[in-house]
């Protein structure tokens, strides 16, 4: 019996070559991965690229399968890419907040944090989820398909920004359905468990000069101790100068092509890894 995919499930399975792990087996010149989804789904292979491929299953993706991919990097082609261009600002995939993962985030004047949730996602944390957020990042934003908007609409706390897409014309158009409110307090214990020791201990010599003169162990206690009684402002402000030291490929994005930015985000590659990347899929498929 021959098993047969309609257009989701294709999706699905196309889903998984847009990964950290492809990436890797590209860069080291194999095309296993790739390969035995192109063999088993595809006709006329010989007369694509391995770049080729990729863009169309990207399209493909995009038209039946609106994953969590396919948002993140919609995401950062239509608002990262054509309003927050400027040189200050910078972008993360997968950013820690306490106990919860921020999809994607964004660090410019004002820091924000966009929370996808696809048609195939569960609601279960969500509120939890913006919670966290909220305690962190000035503007905060639900990022859905148009029913997904109907689904969460009433739950969610009144400053949450709501972002949705569609699929229109071939592409995805997002539309800004409500603009988020802007937060006016970061949350203390929500920071200290949301950034590096190195980072809050650089936020606490930036405020008072010098570090608690404590051991490593009580370290934690005291500098949390220093920021909830320093101006919440001025906490921010350090906050955000310490975030823009990580390392991060934001400038370099429009460089990418527009299928492989959330890639590129999540992966850190720089823009010689994104050439090398691009030059190993410039070659034909052979199987």
């Amino acid at each position: 019996m021959i098993e047969t995919y309609d257009n989701m499930a294709r999706s699905r399975i196309y889903s998984s070559l847009f990964s950290r792990r492809v990436v890797s087996e590209v860069l080291k010149g194999q095309y296993t991965s790739i390969d035995k989804i192109c063999d088993f789904f595809e006709d006329n292979k010989e007369q694509r690229t391995y770049f080729e491929y990729f863009t169309y299953l990207y399209h493909f993706m995009m038209r039946y399968y609106r994953c969590e991919y396919v948002f993140k990097n919609e995401v950062i082609n239509k608002i990262l890419l054509r309003h927050f261009t400027n040189q200050d600002t910078i972008s993360f995939s997968e950013f820690h907040v306490d106990q919860s993962i921020a999809d994607l985030v964004m660090f410019n004047g004002i820091s924000r944090a966009y929370e996808i949730k696809t048609d195939y996602d569960s609601d279960k944390r969500l509120i939890h989820q913006l919670t966290d957020y909220n305690k962190l990042f000035d503007k905060c934003y639900l990022v859905t398909s148009s029913d997904g908007y109907k689904k969460y609409a009433k739950e969610l706390p009144d400053n949450i920004g709501i972002i949705t897409f569609e699929y229109k014309g071939n592409s995805l158009v997002h539309h800004i359905v409500k603009e988020a409110e802007l937060n006016d307090v970061i949350d203390i214990p929500t920071l200290m468990r949301s950034i590096r020791a190195v980072e809050y201990k650089s936020i606490v010599k930036d405020l008072y000069g010098s570090l608690p003169v404590v051991s490593e162990f009580d370290m934690f206690e005291e500098c949390e101790k220093l920021l909830a009684n320093a101006d919440n402002r001025k906490v921010r402000a350090s906050f955000m100068r310490v975030i823009k030291q990580r390392k991060t490929n934001t400038q370099s994005l429009k460089q990418f092509d527009h299928c492989f930015r959330q890639l590129g985000v999540a992966t850190n590659m720089t823009l010689n890894e994104y050439n090398s990347f691009i030059n190993n899929l410039s070659i034909p498929i052979k199987i």
